[in-house]
């Protein structure tokens, strides 16, 4: 038996902007959790990281009792409303996690966890489902490799800088920039011409 290695051929434009919008959400994602804890800890209930805990628990079951409702009603739709489904809830996520920073209080906070976790329920399907239109044939393990390697990296690095923005200027301007990231990732959505 012989072993043939296939040439793979370069990287489409829609799966590039799909990266590029991975990347500012994936920088965002690195951070948002231990910034969260240090805000809740700091600021809304000092010294009481149990809150923390009770925050992720209640998002994630929030997320999964409506992600299979969401994607199923979803499913029906076009590829051209689904990247408009994922570049608005992108944006809209971004504006919850920066009101985030401006929380008075624990109740502010989960009230924001219940729209970031139905958000990314509605989402999260539907942004892989795109991928999946929009990845070369041919060129599946490329460019799934790099979907991990592109946005790890900027991620990693995305994650030491806010942690220096965060000393200097604060939880507010954090979460903004984390915001302002969701929002970058949800316009470069906008240009994935092909499904």
């Amino acid at each position: 038996m012989k072993l043939r290695i296939r040439t793979k051929r370069g990287v489409s434009r829609e799966v590039k902007v799909f990266l590029l919008s991975d990347v500012f959400s994936y920088m965002a994602d690195a951070s948002v959790s231990p910034f969260l804890s240090l805000l809740v800890v700091n600021k809304l209930s000092p010294g009481n990281i149990s809150f923390f805990g009770y925050i992720l628990a209640y998002g994630l079951i929030v997320r999964s009792l409506f992600e299979l409702p969401l994607a199923r009603f979803t499913s029906v739709l076009d590829i051209k409303h689904k990247k408009n489904i994922v570049a608005f809830g992108t944006m809209f996520y971004g504006i919850l996690i920066a009101s985030l920073g401006f929380s008075p209080n624990i109740l502010t906070v989960f009230l924001l966890q219940t729209l970031l976790s139905t958000t990314e329920a509605l989402m999260y399907p539907l942004r892989w489902s795109v991928f999946t239109k929009v990845i070369d044939k041919g060129n599946e393990e490329m460019e799934w490799g790099l979907e991990d390697i592109v946005t790890n990296i900027p991620a990693a690095l995305s994650a030491v800088a806010v942690g220096l923005i965060s000393q200097s200027f604060g939880f507010e301007i954090t979460f903004l920039l984390f915001g302002l990231m969701y929002v970058f990732s949800g316009i470069s959505f906008y240009f994935i011409k092909r499904g």
